[in-house]
């Protein structure tokens, strides 16, 4: 069996405006939905701030990656393996789930938990999974379309025919 290489993919992760905008607009229409629609005052403000809180997060996380689990650099190398590293400089190596979304101008890599527990139990039920990836294409267009060519048709996609789409 010969092995194909490929030209490796590095993309450096940049802060999304138009995504942040986006959220902060989902976010305040939450926030007005909950104001207009909840009667009791106490509820009223305490969804208000939970809403508000995490707003605040997902836009950190996802939107402007400032935080320390965010990500940082996305490489693909010359034998096709993925290798994530959040601003932590801690290197990942995850597989991707097959419902990963794939479109010119947005891509979302999505990741298998695979034994990341929270709590220490017999059996866990709470499986904590590496924050999925949101990518819009604004700038390095030629990276982003081997990313895409790669997602599509990569030595991932290969192994998820195999075992038949199967999920941790």
């Amino acid at each position: 069996m010969n092995k194909r290489t490929i030209t490796p993919i590095f993309i450096a992760v940049e802060a999304s405006y138009l995504l942040l905008g986006a959220l902060l607009a989902v976010s305040s229409l939450a926030i007005l939905v909950v104001y207009f629609y909840v009667d009791n005052s106490w509820l009223k403000c305490l969804l208000i701030a939970l809403v508000m809180m995490s707003c605040y997060y997902f836009c950190l996380r996802d939107a402007l990656f400032m935080l320390k689990n965010s990500w940082k650099t996305l490489e693909i190398n010359a034998l096709g393996e993925l290798s994530l590293t959040n601003n932590k400089a801690e290197i990942f190596k995850p597989n991707l789930r097959s419902h990963t979304f794939i479109h010119p101008y947005l891509t979302i890599l999505q990741f298998k938990s695979e034994n990341l527990t929270v709590f220490k139990c017999q059996k866990p039920f709470f499986k904590a999974g590496l924050p999925p990836l949101i990518l819009l294409n604004t700038k390095n267009n030629q990276q982003y379309r081997k990313l895409r060519v790669w997602l599509r048709w990569g030595k991932h996609a290969e192994t998820a025919l195999n075992t038949g789409f199967a999920e941790a």
